[in-house]
């Protein structure tokens, strides 16, 4: 998973709020690295309040993909 910290470095300076292909398209300006650009492409189309809501997403995709695991007893 990509961390925050890097996306944080990235979308620095972007305007909130701001859509996916906003975030996309400033990452891409900024020379994202591959790993960050994957990561915002996979959120979903939706506007975002604020760099919170953009981690959250990522995020959100990132817990998609995984394996469940045993259950908290």
């Amino acid at each position: 998973m990509v961390s925050t910290a890097v996306v944080s470095e990235v979308l620095k300076g972007l305007d909130f709020p701001a859509d996916k292909q906003q975030c996309v398209d400033y990452a891409k300006r900024r020379g994202a690295p591959r790993e960050v650009m994957e990561a915002l492409e996979r959120m979903p189309n939706v506007k975002f309040d604020s760099m919170a809501g953009v981690f959250h997403a990522i995020g959100q995709e990132h817990r998609k993909g995984e394996m469940p695991g045993p259950i908290p007893k």
